[in-house]
């Protein structure tokens, strides 16, 4: 128990993340706990009451919006709503951090008029709706479908802001349903929808495998020609990035970017006549200033334009995440005092993205750069944080020899904050494992 309580402190902490219950009311068949490994070492938790919320809110940054309903770490994120102290739990959170805005992930299905004329008292709140068709669930459980598309009925009435995410699963649905619930969720007042390809793994369901290439570069094409026509912009996930500019995916409708004019496609030049070094560097102070002035191109034009917003607020500009500048001048601190050739390894989603960050830092040449397979997980799993010791250790035994390498450099996001992966193997194993020094990025 005292193990569970340093990872919810940390989650805290780290991400201003608070985890409320593990416990959820649906079985989508697509859910990654269905695909786990055997060793995975995951936690459940019981429900927060209201007094544990009030101790960890000392540990929350209220200069950033404190997330419910998601999880960075080993605990098992179930459905926030079903936490019996959930309304006390949010007006504690309210009255210690008036101006906090607080982010919602919910399946929607327990939200009725009341939930939301409540969650309309605790603003400023944000949802995230995670909306399916009906295949998605196991035939018992597909009335739930409709549950969800009343709650976004409930939040547009009470005006509620709120976007929706959606995990498409043609290759079981069919098409025709995709299209019906993406057209159903553009006709309420859903500010985006993200489409997140299925993550599958080695042990998932034989009838979730499916083409991910094939399937992303069909949603490419859906989104770029049959679905600009709906009213919400839809941006599938994960994103892919050949470069460093800060380009606007999408524009929430009536945000401050939507007011000022931006749309899908501007590049964002300068925000108070800084020049933003990514994507991530750009939104944060968008996300930061207030009222940011910005200069952006749309074509061979150069516009400029002002973001009527407050400090930490959204700016309403959707963005691919690339590579965070600061974690980028901490790499080429450590990469420089090496002397020597260096090797980062990195998860397949990571691979091109630092690339381009040490090109931008002038670094490709002396630093070689290897995209690690996930071997524990297998499928389609490419990001860092669901690398583990055993998939690092297999890529070191694959080099080369000799290796020549003065330092070798592995994505923080591997281990929680006591070094250990998900499963449960120490960091220090990996620094035995071979005679050269290894840091964290």
């Amino acid at each position: 128990m005292e193990e569970i309580e340093e990872i919810i402190i940390s989650s805290v902490g780290l991400h201003n993340i608070i985890p409320l219950t593990s416990r959820c009311n649906l079985s989508c068949i697509y859910c990654s706990h269905r695909g786990n490994p055997p060793g995975l070492k995951v936690y459940r938790i019981p429900d927060l009451t209201a007094d544990d919320v009030f101790f960890l809110l000392d540990f929350v940054d209220p200069k950033r919006k404190i997330i419910i309903g998601e999880s960075a770490t080993r605990i098992i994120e179930g459905e926030p709503l079903l936490n019996p102290q959930f309304r006390d739990i949010l007006k504690i959170i309210r009255r210690r951090m008036p101006e906090t805005e607080i982010q919602i992930t919910t399946n929607g299905t327990l939200i009725d008029r009341d939930t939301a004329s409540f969650l309309k008292t605790i603003e400023p709140v944000e949802l995230i709706v995670s909306v399916n068709s009906r295949g998605a669930f196991e035939p018992h459980k597909q009335k739930m479908c409709c549950k969800t598309i009343r709650a976004l009925e409930h939040l547009s009435t009470a005006e509620i802001p709120f976007g929706c995410s959606l995990v498409p699963l043609p290759f079981i649905t069919g098409w025709e349903e995709l299209d019906s619930t993406l057209k159903l969720i553009s006709e309420t007042n859903a500010l985006y929808i993200r489409v997140i390809l299925p993550g599958i793994t080695k042990y998932s369901l034989p009838e979730m495998q499916y083409d991910f290439d094939e399937l992303t570069e069909k949603f490419k094409s859906l989104i770029k020609e049959k679905y600009s026509s709906l009213r919400v912009p839809i941006v599938l996930e994960p994103g892919e990035v050949d470069d460093l500019r800060a380009v606007a995916e999408g524009i929430i409708l009536r945000s401050p970017a939507f007011e000022a004019g931006l749309k899908a496609g501007d590049e964002i030049c300068r925000i108070n006549g800084f020049k933003p070094w990514s994507r991530v560097d750009a939104f944060q102070k968008l996300y930061a200033w207030e009222n940011p002035e910005l200069e952006y191109k749309r074509g061979s034009s150069l516009l400029k334009c002002v973001l009527h917003k407050g400090k930490n607020s959204p700016p309403g500009v959707i963005m691919y995440y690339d590579f965070d500048p600061q974690r980028a001048f901490r790499m080429k601190e450590q990469l420089l005092v090496c002397g020597g050739t260096a090797l980062v390894l990195t998860s397949q989603a990571g691979f091109q993205r630092v690339k381009l960050a040490l090109h931008k830092l002038g670094l490709l040449g002396p630093v070689e750069v290897r995209a690690v397979k996930s071997r524990f997980f297998g499928g389609n799993i490419s990001c860092s944080g669901l690398l583990t010791v055993r998939d690092i250790i297999s890529e070191l035994r694959n080099l080369k020899e000799p290796l020549n390498y003065k330092l070798i450099m592995l994505p923080d996001e591997i281990f929680d904050a006591r070094g250990r992966d998900l499963g449960g193997r120490h960091f220090s194993e990996i620094r035995n494992s071979i005679d050269i020094p290894v840091m964290l990025m």
